[in-house]
């Protein structure tokens, strides 16, 4: 007897029944693929992510959640591990729940989704027009990859030490102060003294600066790929990697 094909859902349909779902699945080519359960290690490096950049991106124009929020790539539907969005967020429709402008997608790998994660899915994230990182994180090893979007092109860099430097440049309108060269997230006020632009490069109370990388004091349990990872965003993009 022939397998009858699986009706095909629409995405408005797709929705309709997440909306309503006890648990989480993507929408992939007019079905609903359910979601594994993250392990320990993975939920603690998404943590450790979402609350370092949190600390440099607060008072910012750019907002960083966690995976319960949905982006549209193509036409699937996926639930990034870590987005950020900077200006106005943009959605999908009134329910606000499928973001169409992120910033940034961080992904911990995991082995039954690294291959998929490097592959098809960033084939399909590269097509989102404001999308300027992409970061994979491994759990099982020291590993952090970095891609950043350079015109039409874009660049890897990665670092399997634990003590190891990622640039990750997210601003939505960039300038440098003078002094310390350090990356602004938001235009500076319209004068500032020079007290104002060498204090830790911090433009208070209009705009915020970062000018150093930040490590985290994580247990040892955390994995030395996420101290590298978490601590990697956010300092100077002139340098790049230091190891």
């Amino acid at each position: 007897m022939a397998t009858q094909p699986r009706p095909s859902l629409t995405p408005d349909e797709y929705l309709a029944l997440e909306r309503e779902a006890e648990h989480k699945s993507e929408y992939m080519d007019g079905e609903a693929v359910a979601m594994a359960g993250a392990s320990f290690n993975h939920n603690l490096i998404v943590a450790n992510v979402v609350g370092a950049l949190w600390g440099r991106l607060r008072g910012t124009p750019c907002a960083v959640v966690s995976s319960d929020l949905k982006v549209k790539a193509t036409s699937r539907l996926y639930y990034p591990d870590v987005t950020v969005v900077c200006g106005e967020p943009r959605f999908l429709d009134k329910a606000q729940d499928v973001l169409l402008n992120p910033t940034l997608i961080v992904e911990v790998l995991s082995e039954s989704t690294k291959n998929f994660d490097r592959g098809e899915k960033f084939m399909r994230y590269r097509t989102i027009d404001s999308l300027r990182d992409y970061v994979l994180i491994a759990q099982d090893g020291t590993h952090v990859e970095h891609f950043r979007r350079q015109g039409e092109h874009w660049i890897l860099m990665e670092t399997r030490d634990a003590q190891g430097r990622l640039a990750l440049d997210i601003r939505c309108s960039c300038v440098r102060s003078s002094m310390t060269k350090s990356t602004c997230l938001v235009s500076p006020p319209a004068a500032t003294t020079r007290e104002e632009e060498t204090r830790k490069g911090t433009f208070l109370p209009s705009g915020r600066c970062t000018n150093t990388s930040v490590r985290t004091s994580a247990p040892p349990f955390f994995i030395a790929n996420v101290q590298a990872a978490s601590a990697a965003y956010l300092v100077p993009s002139s340098r790049t990697i230091r190891k």
